[in-house]
């Protein structure tokens, strides 16, 4: 955990805020924890119709602190899940959750349900980034104003970065 605090801490600008787009439909305790540190910190990122029902499973968004066991306790619980992806932003917390809950989108039907592509899923951001081009991952990066990072599920030594600058595979034992 703390290579991967460092390594976030040294990224954090001076207005610059972290966050986790928790993915509560995956990460069940989250509820739990979201009834713990209360809601001021916390958007959820469904809007309706999209999120009638779906409370339990939606997205979230959650302002952290890098350095209190919050954190800490993220980060552990999801070494080897895929449902974590951290921000680090300029923007508040609602400007962030404004900008996410635009680009939760419908994509496609299935037996009568649309479905959500869920772009901030750790397994689907490489392949969404890759499909956009120049111009519309630097209007995206613009709209989250920073970068996501995300831990490798299979080792929590490695954490992918995606920026305006591209993607980059971060060695966390040779960084920090």
């Amino acid at each position: 955990m703390k290579k991967i605090k460092a390594y976030l801490q040294a990224q954090l600008k001076e207005k610059d805020r972290l966050y986790a787009i928790v993915d509560a439909g995956i990460y069940k305790d989250f509820l739990d924890l979201m009834d713990i540190e209360g809601e001021e910190q916390i958007r959820i990122l469904l809007k309706e119709p999209y999120l009638h029902g779906f409370e339990e499973a939606a997205p979230y968004l959650m302002a952290l602190d890098a350095d209190d066991a919050l954190t800490d306790g993220l980060l552990h619980a999801s070494l080897g899940e895929t449902w974590l992806t951290l921000v680090v932003s300029h923007k508040t917390l609602d400007e962030l959750a404004t900008e996410l809950r635009g680009m939760i989108v419908p994509f496609s039907e299935h037996h009568g349900h649309e479905i959500i592509y869920r772009f901030y899923d750790p397994r689907n951001i490489e392949n969404y980034l890759l499909i956009h081009n120049e111009e519309e991952l630097a209007e995206f990066y613009d709209d989250i104003g920073g970068a996501l990072f995300v831990v490798d599920a299979q080792d929590p030594d490695v954490m992918y970065v995606y920026s305006n600058e591209g993607i980059e595979m971060v060695d966390l034992k040779e960084e920090v």
